[in-house]
This record gives C-alpha cells, sequence and structure tokens, in this order.
C-alpha cells in the first residue's frame, strides 16, 4: 500500500502490482486486465512490438510479428510449349515471372 492506503502499482499500468501477472510494462504501453501487454492479432507478440499488425490467425510469425517468409507457399499453373522450356505467352503475367522468381530463390539459399 501507498502512504494514501492504496495498492502501489509500480509501473503505473493501471494494475496493481498483487494483480499484475506482467509488471515492468514501459510506460504508455495498452495493457488487459492483467497488466500484460495487448496483442490483438493474437499472434503473440504484443501490440508495442508488431511490425505486422493484423496478422492473420494461424500465421507462423517472427519475433517481430511479421509473417515467417520460410513457412509461405504458393501454386501457379504453368504451361509450356511441347518440348520448350518457354512459358506460353498466354499465360498470366504472374506465371511468366516465375524463372525470375526460381533464379532469385535459388541465389538466396546458396
Amino acid at each position: 500500500m501507498d502512504k494514501d492506503g492504496c495498492p502501489v502499482d509500480s509501473d503505473k499500468d493501471g494494475v496493481a502490482d498483487y494483480l499484475d501477472k506482467c509488471p515492468g510494462t514501459p510506460a504508455g504501453v495498452q495493457v488487459d486486465q492483467d497488466g500484460c501487454p495487448v496483442d490483438s492479432d493474437g499472434d503473440g507478440v504484443a501490440d508495442y512490438l508488431d511490425k505486422c499488425p493484423g496478422t492473420p490467425k494461424e500465421t507462423k510469425v517472427k519475433a517481430d510479428g511479421c509473417p515467417d517468409l520460410e513457412t509461405l507457399s504458393m501454386s501457379i499453373n504453368v504451361q509450356f510449349a511441347t518440348g520448350k522450356n518457354d512459358i506460353q505467352p498466354n499465360m498470366p503475367a504472374k506465371s511468366r515471372k516465375l524463372p525470375i522468381i526460381c533464379r532469385n530463390t535459388r541465389r538466396s539459399k546458396e
């Protein structure tokens, strides 16, 4: 209790120390009823540290709250001319970029 008989709130987050499950919260950080920093998107990274707020549920994130790009994947249906390695010109522009994507991916893993 302080000199006025009120419960002490050392980190000034609005939650008394005896109820505060996250003591030492930085000044100005929004906390929940337990005194812990709010994590609006539920990714495990508090909003005040989250560089990618609003991450979709079940997305694996790094310590900064941004998706772990190693876990991302995509599917592209690519058609080639018979016996050739040229992508058909009628394919969407996204598919025509596939060789660039593959080349850059190969370099980044070397």
